[in-house]
């Protein structure tokens, strides 16, 4: 009797192992299963990816804004978020903004003490809603020419806080010493003298760049991400 137990336990055992093994085929379903559910995924995290960094670069333009706007009204002097794209080594392709203060002596901003160039996610930026870009779609096409000027653009805060599109009447002017011209700095070349602006856009520098120039305009109608600034409290309008 104990002898047939044990081989009756014996053949049990057996039996459970053959039952737990998977067949090829059911290794085979099971991998294509998660073949198509990691495609599937793909997209969506994707999207999740690019909406972060999005959200990063929204934020940190309204910090870099708010911090501009304390130092205007702390110093009782003009201060101003300046945007641009990296043309140094090491900047390429990569949208910086660096908090600047008015220097009343040469009438023109300079980089103000304390505060590094910030950069903007890579593969984001941020460009001008100005009369120079906008037509009635509202953007204008434009060439690889364009393009720069479109992302090198200055928002200016009065000396009580306010957003302002001129000095004293005058258009932006930057001090080329330093600032602009110096790779320490890891900024760019001195930029044209022009009006600040009261409203920006935020898109896919990367996926803007690519296009033709006829192009771009429908590229940024349909992605970029349109932001007034409120010429009182220099905050962001909410992103939609």
């Amino acid at each position: 009797m104990v002898e047939w137990r044990t081989r009756s336990n014996s053949r049990d055992r057996q039996a459970t192992r053959r039952a737990r093994a998977f067949t090829l085929m059911e290794i085979i379903v099971t991998v294509s299963v998660l073949v198509l559910a990691l495609a599937a995924a793909t997209p969506s995290i994707t999207a999740m990816i690019r909406s972060n960094a999005r959200d990063q670069a929204y934020n940190l333009m309204a910090a870099q804004l708010s911090a501009a706007r304390a130092l205007a009204m702390q110093t009782a002097n003009y201060a101003a978020v300046h945007v641009q794209m990296g043309d140094v080594t090491g900047t390429e392709g990569r949208c910086y903004a660096a908090i600047c203060t008015y220097d009343r002596g040469n009438g023109a901003f300079k980089l103000a003490d304390g505060y590094a160039p910030r950069p903007m996610p890579k593969g984001y930026a941020f460009g001008e809603l100005s009369s120079a870009y906008l037509s009635g779609s509202p953007y204008s096409s434009m060439s690889d020419a364009a393009l720069g000027g479109f992302t090198s653009f200055t928002i200016v805060f009065t000396p009580t806080g306010q957003v302002t599109r001129k000095v004293e009447g005058n258009n932006i002017n930057f001090n080329d010493a330093g600032l602009f011209v110096n790779a320490a700095t890891q900024l760019w070349n001195q930029p044209a003298a022009e009006e600040a602006v009261t409203a920006v856009t935020l898109f896919e520098y990367t996926e803007l760049e690519a296009r033709s120039d006829s192009a771009r305009a429908d590229y940024l109608n349909d992605n970029g991400l349109i932001l007034p600034i409120n010429v009182y409290t220099g905050q962001l309008f909410p992103r939609k």
